[in-house]
């Protein structure tokens, strides 16, 4: 807990930091308890509008020594072992007793303080003039998306304001995942080894995100208030700014592993003006382009393209490398010298886990280290290379692992070194968790005088056998065999035993391209199959039903982000012959609808009784299949109705989005989005639960547009209705009620004959002359009339 003596004494280094407002009364509320048999007082603070130089919510202080007469009270406060002692005056009209209020004056300044009764205190001061740069009162704003009940919670939170220059967010996009949200609580997962962020509210709906949310981190509180529209705005009272990032300037330094050695060169500008950068120097023939590290520019660095000329492949330098860095700011260059002080050549030794060391489960890291002056790192990725954690800049040779529980695998991880001129090496340390393999089985048959087996039981889910498969075995040999599926497209699987009959099928086999599956042929005509578990490809698949105003269809999309799918196929329950899904070949998935419109499995005005059962085949590339079942248990019968703007009406401008719901869908998750005239998405709000959304789009411009207001059940089902409207006035609307009626053909015969009509609105006129004209009128009754 920060400490501040509750007399506002002016911290030395407060003055030497840049100010950022002038002094201004601030004041703090909390309670107080007083003692008068042992003359102790202790002061809590609960709220504060303080930023520095006073007390901040959380803030403690006891007092000894407190004496009290009629005119003053007087205290010791001791702090950090220093003790100080402080006198007030009283200034109300209170004779006696704490309670009452006192002042005094401290640095030109007059201080408040006020024991109310209720055990309740006020202070009252005014905050130093020199505050921490990046203290103070804070917002950032934008909009979000939440999918809950996914997979992964995930929500992505788009920062498209902020004024924070440190402890805030900065403009761009992040994602989280939401691991709790309760009534009161909710918790977000942070980035690899950041731990969790912890949020509270008066009160909500469990799984409902909008509200407002209060959070505290490193001492600084935070107000997030979560819309219906999908905005958001976060304020916070920023009370230690602790800004981590490097001063401007260009830095060198050096990393070592195995036998290669490299240069790391990295530019900072903080306020994002630099437009290049460019590097010179020892073995570089064509000028190396640094890239930005960021979207503002902040960060110019080398690594994050491969340059070789900046790589020692083959051990360490000769000579010392240096280099020449242009640094661009538009049409002004500045030029820095770099010049490498050292390699590190030695490394950290691992002790827990050792190399290839097989735990139960990871607790600690331990090394032994280089001495006095270094920093080390930990990064743990998986077998497959995926982040998992990371802690860095320790001090010391031991690290306790704090990120999540890793199931059975193998793993890796990098211990980094860095001396105290910033140059460093690194090792890759593997290890398991558990056996590191999980075995799948599949047993089955085959018939005597035969040589077809059937997978009558599987634990694959893909790349692997799956119950109902049937595989034909050929050119059986005594030491060779090979197997073709007779249920998919493919080609031969070779397989090995060390000694058998040739003809015989019976006998123990192994798959010639993963030693690790064993096929086991009894002479009792039944077959097992094992091997590790592959690694089953990232295929996402949701069906889901749709009623788009008043059409009904079943609508379905896989996703298939590595385009290992030959072709997805859906067999309906009753019907025997297969559909094929559509590929999407810029999306990466396989989607019921294509790319002229035309739809699978609509159903039309009327929608048969559900559930309906539904079965994917997925096909990979090596021709083996897998399938999953779905059921569609719903369909939405109600659409949302528009009320603004109405369907076919001109606006003046788009403000809100309105509409009203049945009672049978009025619990139900909205989402709407706006569509311009040539069928581009221009904006879009979800996770609406009122019936009503403010606009927070682009400001639009006159023509025709479209919103679509889509209502979504906590099963993915969905009913929809498109509603079209313009913007700006209809041609003809003389009078400027962005109508077009009966009332603008009188005006335009009234004109025509001379009389007086006041005030005619020209921006609608047909030919822009600003005159009403015979082609107006005739305009005007057409159009009413519906006369083509």
């Amino acid at each position: 807990m920060r400490r501040i003596a509750i007399h506002f004494i002016v911290v030395l280094m407060l003055l030497i930091l840049p100010t950022i407002s002038q002094a201004a009364e601030q004041t703090a509320t909390g309670s107080y308890l007083y003692n008068s048999s042992d003359n102790t007082l202790t002061v809590s603070i609960l709220e504060s509008s303080f930023i520095c130089d006073g007390p901040i919510p959380g803030d403690e202080y006891s007092m000894i020594d407190v004496s009290i007469t009629q005119s003053d009270i007087t205290w010791t406060e001791i702090e950090d072992g220093e003790s100080d002692i402080m006198t007030w005056q009283r200034t109300s009209a209170e004779t006696g007793g704490i309670i009452g209020e006192w002042s005094r004056t401290h640095n030109d300044e007059q201080e408040t303080l006020k024991f109310l009764s209720g055990n309740q205190v006020e202070i009252i001061g005014g905050d130093s003039e020199q505050c921490p740069e990046g203290t103070g009162t804070h917002t950032a704003s934008g909009t979000y998306t939440y999918n809950p009940g996914a997979a992964s919670d995930q929500l992505t939170v788009d920062f498209t304001s902020s004024d924070f220059s440190c402890e805030g967010p900065e403009i761009g996009t992040e994602s989280f995942t939401v691991a709790t949200l309760t009534e009161t609580y909710m918790t977000w997962d942070m980035a690899p080894g950041e731990g969790q962020m912890e949020l509270f509210r008066e009160s909500g709906v469990a799984g409902i995100i909008t509200g407002t949310w209060r959070m505290e981190d490193k001492g600084n509180i935070y107000t997030v208030t979560i819309n219906n529209d999908g905005t958001f705005t976060i304020v916070g009272q920023i009370y230690q700014c602790d800004n981590e990032g490097e001063p401007d300037g260009a830095y060198i330094s050096t990393n070592h592993f195995e036998s290669s050695y490299w240069v790391d060169i990295r530019v900072v500008d903080q306020q994002g003006t630099i437009t290049g950068v460019t590097v010179e120097g020892t073995g570089i023939t064509t000028p190396i382009q640094l890239t930005s590290e960021n979207p503002e520019n902040t960060r110019w660095v080398s690594w994050q393209d491969y340059n070789s000329e900046l790589h020692f492949d083959n051990g360490l330098p000769t000579e010392l490398p240096s280099y020449t860095v242009t640094i661009a700011r538009g049409s002004e260059n500045t030029v820095e010298t770099l010049d490498v002080t050292g390699f590190l050549t030695e490394f950290p030794q691992p002790v827990a886990p050792a190399v290839d060391a097989n735990l139960d489960n990871l607790q600690d890291f331990s090394w032994e280290g280089l001495g006095q002056g270094y920093q080390y790192s930990i990064w743990i990725y998986s077998d497959n290379g995926d982040f998992i954690w990371e802690n860095n800049q320790i001090e010391g040779t031991t690290v306790s692992y704090t990120g999540p529980d890793l199931e059975s695998g193998s793993y890796s991880y990098n211990l980094q070194v860095n001396g105290p001129d910033g140059n460093g090496s690194f090792i890759r340390v593997p290890f398991t968790i558990g056996s590191g393999v999980e075995l799948l089985f599949a047993n089955g048959s085959y018939a005597p005088n035969t040589q077809t087996l059937t997978i009558e039981s599987s634990d694959y889910l893909c790349d692997g056998p799956l119950a109902g498969e049937q595989f034909s075995a050929g050119n059986i040999t005594e030491t060779s065999m090979t197997l073709m599926s007779l249920s998919a497209t493919g080609y031969p699987l070779e397989w090995v035993r060390e000694s058998g009959t040739a003809g015989n099928i019976t006998g123990t086999w192994t798959l010639v391209v993963e030693s690790s599956v064993i096929l086991i042929v009894h002479p009792d005509y039944s077959f097992t199959l094992e091997g590790n578990k592959p690694e089953c490809h990232d295929i996402e698949a949701y069906v889901w039903s749709n009623n788009y105003d008043g059409q009904y269809a079943i609508q379905m999309e896989i996703n298939d982000p590595d385009n290992k799918l030959i072709s997805v196929s859906v067999l309906e329950e009753g019907v025997t012959i297969p559909v094929n899904l559509y590929h999407d070949e810029q999306a990466n998935q396989w989607v019921s609808w294509s790319d002229t419109g035309i739809e699978l499995f609509v159903f039309g005005a009327t929608h048969p009784d559900p559930p309906l059962n539904y079965t994917l085949k997925f096909t990979w590339q090596n021709g083996e299949n897998f399938t999953r079942d779905f059921t569609v248990t719903n369909f939405i019968e109600h659409v949302a109705v528009p009320v603004f703007p109405l369907p076919g009406t001109y606006i003046n401008a788009l403000t809100e989005i309105s509409w009203t719901r049945d009672i049978a869908i009025a619990d139900n998750t909205i989402s709407v989005d706006l569509y311009d005239n040539t069928g581009v998405k221009i904006w879009r709000a979800r996770d609406i639960h009122s019936n009503l959304v403010v606009y927070t789009g682009p400001s639009l411009v006159n023509g025709k547009y479209k919103y679509r207001i889509k209502v979504w059940d906590d099963q993915g089902n969905s009913s929809k209705i498109k509603v079209p409207f313009h913007i700006g006035a209809p041609k003809g609307d003389l009078n400027g009620n962005y109508k077009l009626d009966v009332v603008d053909a009188i005006l335009a015969l009234k004109v025509l004959t001379g009389q007086d009509t006041g005030v005619i609105t020209s921006e609608t006129l047909l030919d822009g002359d600003t005159k009403v004209g015979i082609g107006e009128a005739i305009y005007i009754i057409k159009e009413i009339s519906n006369i083509q």
